[in-house]
Formats: structure tokens, C-alpha cells, sequence
């Protein structure tokens, strides 16, 4: 099904744009604000979470130094209030300590997702390698009237544009953001992926809902991520549903259900947090 074809552009609560599918009936990100949603549900209870397993497990790491500094309004935008140039050190007692998680995110879309962890690899000194699958890839003129450049870090925002410009299919150094990262992006779905087994400590698992899309909620495809991640590993959604849920639990994993995104916007009642046992 191609819904690309109707695409709108709209603003949502905090802000920031989101893309509606008429075809769909379905956004890409909650109306009540895509920024803050992203920022809820993958990076402080997905990416930060992570963050923390891997000083925790630094010996040498007595103290993670993590934050969520990133609820400041200035101008009627929401934004990092992290300085210009700030590095937190948090993860590692030595440059060489540095961790290097492995992350994977099922449903690329508009690479929000994407340019915040790199945001927060940046503040946090941590390098990462980063897989997408999206076998529906925007049009770059679309991205481009995306207003995210202004609620990122000026370290940050002008790659938004060049991750969406990076070719499919080929792995890329991003040491310009952060030393010794990587990215590569897959037109292919999930079904069709070929990965490796044990490999990803982080998932995002950022479909569209499953009334709308639930060939990608199945089973089979929840037991292939399992397969696929470290044991310890974080699978983080949106979503909360029953069924979901269910296959979660049937494919090896713990499920800790947490509230969804607030932050002086309505609230999602809760999100769903995955440990891969």
C-alpha cells in the first residue's frame, strides 16, 4: 500500500510538526506534541535506561551522571538547556571505556528518533551504532519543512537533514557527532530483515498503530526481535495494547507497563518497557 501519496503537514501541542496519512487516518507522532513524545518514550525511558545499565555495568562508574534536561521553553519552543559545547562524562571512567550499544528502530519515518539519541551520544560521550528499517522513506522535500532543527542542539541539527540524505543500504561514520558512531538505514521491513542473532541492546519499536498496520505486531516477527537482541536487552513503544502484550510476554520477554508522555499536555496513560530475558 502506497499512502505516501496524501501526505499533510501539521503542528502538534508542543510545537513541533508531525505528518498526518489520509490514506491511514493516522499520524506519525501523538498530536499532543511529536517532540515531547519522542523524548518520553524512546530516549528517558528507551535510550536512558540504557544508558544506565551500561555505567552500572563500568566498575570503574560508581556514579551515572544522567539527565532530563531537556523540558525548557524559551520563545514558545521546547528545547535542550544544555550549554553549548556541554559534555557529560557519565557512562565512562576512560575514553576507552566508552560503551558502544547497538540500536534498532523499527520505523524510521520522519528520523526524529534517530537525531535524538545522536543528540544525546553527543552530551553523553557515548558512541553508538544505529540500524533503521523503513520501507516507506519520505520524500526529502517533506523532511525538509520538518521544524526539528530548532528544538536540537547546534552540534546537532544540521545532520537531520543529512541522515535522511545518507544512501540505503550503506553503513556510515557519524564520528562528526559523535566519535566512532554509525548509522545505516534499510528499506525493508521487519519480516524481510536479515539480522544478526544477539546483537541490539535498544529497540524502538515505532510502527504505526495496529489497527492500521497488524502485519508488523505479529507474533512471529516479536519472536524474530527477540532473537535478535542481547539478553538484558530493552525493546521500548508507544503503545500499551492487550495484544501486544501478549506477544511480548510469548516471545521472552518482562513487561513493566509505565506512563505514557506528559509534560503539560494531555497525557498517554501508559507506554509499554520490555527487558529481553
Amino acid at each position: 500500500m502506497n499512502y505516501l501519496k496524501n501526505i499533510e503537514l501539521i503542528t502538534t501541542g508542543d510545537g513541533s510538526h508531525s505528518l498526518y496519512v489520509k490514506a491511514l487516518k493516522e499520524s506519525y507522532h501523538s498530536y499532543a506534541g511529536a517532540y515531547f513524545e519522542a523524548r518520553h518514550v524512546f530516549i528517558r525511558e528507551g535510550l536512558f535506561v540504557l544508558f544506565k545499565q551500561l555505567a552500572r555495568s563500568n566498575k570503574n562508574v560508581t556514579r551515572p551522571s544522567l539527565s532530563d534536561r531537556f523540558v525548557v521553553k524559551e520563545d514558545n519552543v521546547y528545547r535542550s538547556s544544555f550549554k553549548e559545547g556541554e559534555v557529560i562524562n557519565g557512562l565512562a571512567a576512560s575514553e576507552n571505556e566508552r560503551p558502544y550499544p547497538e540500536i534498532l528502530e523499527i520505523g524510521w519515518g520522519t528520523g526524529l528518533n534517530a537525531i535524538l539519541s545522536f543528540e544525546q551520544g553527543l552530551l553523553y560521550n557515548c558512541r553508538m551504532r544505529y540500524t533503521a528499517l523503513e520501507p516507506h522513506p519520505l520524500p526529502l522535500f517533506l523532511v525538509e519543512r520538518l521544524n526539528y532543527r530548532k528544538f536540537l542542539d547546534a552540534r546537532v541539527k544540521d545532520y537531520f537533514l543529512k541522515l535522511h540524505e545518507c544512501a540505503w543500504e550503506v553503513e556510515y561514520d557519524l564520528g562528526v557527532i559523535t566519535n566512532d558512531s554509525k548509522f545505516v538505514k534499510h528499506k525493508v521491513t521487519l519480516e524481510k530483515f536479515v539480522p544478526e542473532k544477539n546483537k541490539y541492546n535498544l529497540v524502538y519499536f515505532d510502527a504505526f498503530a495496529i489497527s492500521k498496520q497488524p502485519d508488523v505486531w505479529t507474533l512471529a516477527n516479536f519472536k524474530k526481535l527477540a532473537l535478535m537482541m542481547k539478553p538484558g536487552g530493552i525493546l521500548v513503544s508507544y503503545a500499551s495494547n492487550r495484544i501486544f502484550q501478549n506477544h511480548l510476554i510469548a516471545s521472552g520477554f518482562a513487561i513493566e507497563k509505565i506512563p505514557g508522555p506528559a509534560k503539560g499536555l494531555q497525557r498517554k496513560r501508559e507506554m509499554v518497557r520490555a527487558k529481553r530475558l
